[in-house]
């Protein structure tokens, strides 16, 4: 067999029980490894690599992405692909691209999709093919959205689900999973997922057992009740004996101290009684989301002209102030210099600005700052995007030490030019990996370089089933990461 590429004289770290990185030599021919030894190894190849002094590794693979539609707009995945992913998992946080049964409302609730995509596609093998037509760059994967199925079944209406619809739910997750999904995922701090009762989550964390499938849960509460959101979950892989994983789980401001280790007691608690429970981490304090979430959960129920109809200076624009609830305990503490202006069609140059300084800057307050952005955006509201700094590095750090625990983007491929140069997700788009590596093996020396690369590359391999992926083995397919 004639060697494609041999890369010759790089640190291997290969896979799962490997005490240190090895000087090895890499052989692929076509898509697949042929064999990894240790040592430098001359054999004839198309292609010969100098990989000295460099770190040989799987390709990382991001298990918690919002990319469903950025790669129909941009398959070249450049802010992944410079760091050495080579896999994403999207459809997270119940928002998936399928299926479709209305695409107005499905795009105006997609996480991270510009108007202008265009949706052909109504079941989900149909968008795996308009998918898959691309060519994405990366290995893509996907969830089936619980939310995106209640909006199918129920649209905006916030009730509980009724014998029929419960049916109907069923019937679309089952073909989303017959069709290719990956497994469900829930947003339950975001409409419409947030209106689900415990019995339709029981429904769908069945489901996920019955195909033998991830169940992955953004949780109701990280701040003010983290206890009872994540209790919820671990409640329901316990009850359904669903593959639970605990989405970006770190704590967020307004938690009580010590809040990281009390959830790793009570992951630890619900794995003594069999529940199969997994969890990940963004691995940064800043974290993104809409801004028009942190508006009361009766007004996202509206249609577009009352919204903005309530939006406008005048008594009405109170109402939407009395949220004794909202997403983040950020905005009841008015903690407005800890969130900052990330997306902004309207208003570029307040990108990057907090929201205390756009209110000064506008000599305005910040309330009514927050309500005229989004009146300004029109029909683009729902992109509005902020970041606040939500979670504490300690308790990042805590959770990142558990050799169990995934690290994650929970971001957007994007690029520098092309159709997605003006989208802005998540701040560690273009970082998230690299730093990761960067201050908790290079700087802190927090984990050691086996233990991190196993965080982004085998770990997530085999809880999520990624067959001859995750691990420098011969058969298995050439997904490689090569840096310094």
């Amino acid at each position: 067999m004639m060697i494609d590429y041999l890369l010759v004289g790089g640190q291997v770290v290969a896979r799962e029980g490997q005490a240190e990185p090895f000087v090895g030599t890499v052989a692929i021919a076509g898509e697949r490894i042929v064999w990894v030894q240790q040592g430098i190894i001359d054999a004839p190849a198309r292609q010969r690599i100098d990989c000295s002094g460099l770190i040989v590794a799987p390709g990382f693979i991001d298990i918690h992405t919002h990319s469903d539609a950025a790669f129909l707009k941009d398959s070249g995945g450049q802010s992944q692909i410079t760091q050495g992913v080579t896999t994403e998992i999207a459809g997270n946080c119940g928002h998936s691209c399928a299926p479709c049964v209305d695409p107005i409302l499905l795009r105006k609730h997609l996480l991270a999709v510009q108007d202008s995509t265009k949706i052909t596609w109504r079941t989900f093998a149909e968008y795996l093919d308009v998918l898959q037509a691309t060519r994405p760059v990366l290995n893509v994967a996907s969830y089936v959205g619980h939310g995106t199925v209640r909006l199918a079944v129920k649209g905006t209406a916030s009730s509980a689900a009724d014998a029929d619809e419960l049916s109907a739910m069923g019937k679309y997750l089952r073909q989303a999973l017959d069709d290719g999904a990956i497994g469900i995922s829930t947003g339950l701090e975001y409409a419409p997922g947030m209106h689900a009762t415990a019995v339709e989550l029981l429904e769908a964390g069945a489901i996920a057992a019955e195909f033998d499938v991830v169940y992955a849960s953004h949780v109701r509460n990280r701040d003010w009740l983290i206890e009872m959101g994540v209790g919820e979950a671990l409640g329901i892989a316990r009850t359904t004996r669903s593959k639970l994983q605990l989405s970006h789980i770190a704590p967020r401001y307004g938690a009580p101290q010590g809040a990281a280790e009390r959830l790793l007691e009570m992951v630890r608690w619900a794995r003594e009684d069999g529940a199969d429970v997994g969890f990940d981490v963004i691995p940064d304090e800043w974290g993104p989301t809409k801004v028009i979430a942190s508006l009361p959960t009766w007004a996202l129920e509206l249609p577009s002209d009352e919204l903005r109809s309530l939006l406008r200076p005048g008594p009405s624009r109170a109402r939407l102030q009395e949220n004794a609830f909202p997403n983040w305990k950020l905005l009841a503490d008015h903690r407005w210099d800890l969130l900052v202006l990330y997306h902004c069609g309207a208003n570029p140059s307040y990108m990057g600005k907090t929201i205390q300084q756009i209110a000064v800057e506008r000599q305005s307050t910040p309330w009514d700052c927050i309500c005229d952005l989004l009146l300004e955006e029109g029909a683009e509201m729902s992109r509005l995007m902020w970041c606040g700094r939500v979670s504490s590095q300690a308790d990042i750090d805590t959770l990142i030490r558990q050799p169990d625990c995934m690290v994650i983007s929970d971001g957007v491929s994007v690029s520098e030019v092309g159709a997605l140069k003006d989208l802005r997700f998540s701040p560690i788009a273009f970082s998230w990996a690299a730093s990761f590596l960067q201050n908790y093996v290079r700087d802190q020396r927090v984990l050691g370089i086996v233990e991190a690369v196993g965080r982004l590359t085998w770990t997530p391999a085999r809880r999520f089933r990624l067959e001859h992926r995750g691990e420098l083995r011969a058969g298995y397919y050439a997904d490689l990461a090569v840096f310094d």
